[in-house]
This record gives C-alpha cells, sequence and structure tokens, in this order.
C-alpha cells in the first residue's frame, strides 16, 4: 500500500507542475511555473488520487454521493 501511496504523490505533483506551467504560460509576466505550483494542493491531490485507486468500488464523486 506505501508504494501505490507513493504514485499517487507522485502523480499528483506531476499534474500539479502541468497545471503551473499552463497558468504560467498564460501569464507571462516575469513568472514561472515555480510562483503557480502548490504543495498543499498537490498533497491533496494525492490523497484523493490514493483514496480512489485504493477503493475502487467508490468511485462517485462527491456530487453524485449527495444525490
Amino acid at each position: 500500500m506505501k508504494i501505490a501511496m507513493i504514485r499517487a504523490h507522485r502523480l499528483a505533483q506531476e499534474i500539479e507542475m502541468i497545471h503551473a506551467k499552463h497558468v504560467a504560460s498564460e501569464v507571462r509576466h516575469g513568472h514561472t511555473w515555480r510562483d503557480f505550483y502548490d504543495p498543499h494542493a498537490a498533497t491533496e491531490l494525492g490523497d484523493l488520487i490514493y483514496r480512489r485507486i485504493s477503493c475502487p468500488t467508490d468511485m462517485k464523486s462527491p456530487a453524485q454521493s449527495e444525490k
């Protein structure tokens, strides 16, 4: 399980980096992707990915589960 958690968090870091690069490319006023990278968001996304892969039967989004 620990390996799955590490992989989920690495994937989340890559996703957050891609997002930060995308935002930085739109702004282009002397900012780099590091200015927009949010490590807290990457951690939360990693936790979400890990929960989804560790409990594949519970694939409903929070909006769907409220219905």
